[in-house]
């Protein structure tokens, strides 16, 4: 059936839902990944943190070797200790930079979603206006095709998992 054919509210109604559907696709895709983002980001600061402290021991102990404190083959075993550590640090911050790198080339990806999004919340008021308007005049479609319409739109709805 023709939507657009039967009624002019009709067809500014499944352009609402078009744009509802594009929203919630839009919503779908960019939630895990924005959600990957902040882990890694949460990985990252955790990184450097531990890099910081490892430094600082690495230095600390350095320092005591210069000096002359405390026995040497202790002050080995722990720069030894230390180093292992920073270099485990070094090795998990590079693997957190690689995925920040990996997400962040979805930058211009979202960036377009982002756009996309706004221009469809923007048309969003006027289709609900007009949604509106189709729900106050609903009962001057014909039987058919109000059945048709809403037919359609409820089994879209549901195999979309709009509608639960």
């Amino acid at each position: 059936t023709n939507i657009a054919a039967s009624s002019a509210a009709g067809a500014a109604l499944c352009a609402f839902v078009q744009a509802c559907v594009a929203y919630h696709d839009v919503v779908q895709a960019v939630g895990p990944r924005v959600a990957a983002l902040r882990e890694a980001e949460a990985a990252l600061v955790a990184c450097k943190e531990r890099l910081a402290e490892a430094q600082k021991k690495v230095k600390g102990v350095e320092q005591a070797l210069t000096e002359g404190q405390g026995s040497s083959d202790a002050s080995n075993n722990l720069r030894a200790e230390q180093v292992s550590t920073t270099a485990q640090v070094q090795r998990k911050l590079a693997q957190a930079q690689r995925v920040m790198t990996a997400v962040g080339a979805s930058k211009g990806k979202w960036e377009r979603d982002a756009v996309q999004l706004r221009l469809t919340i923007d048309r969003l008021y006027g289709d609900a206006a007009l949604a509106g308007a189709f729900g106050a005049y609903f009962g001057a479609v014909r039987g058919d095709a109000r059945a048709a319409l809403l037919g359609t739109l409820s089994s879209f709805l549901f195999s979309r998992q709009i509608l639960a």
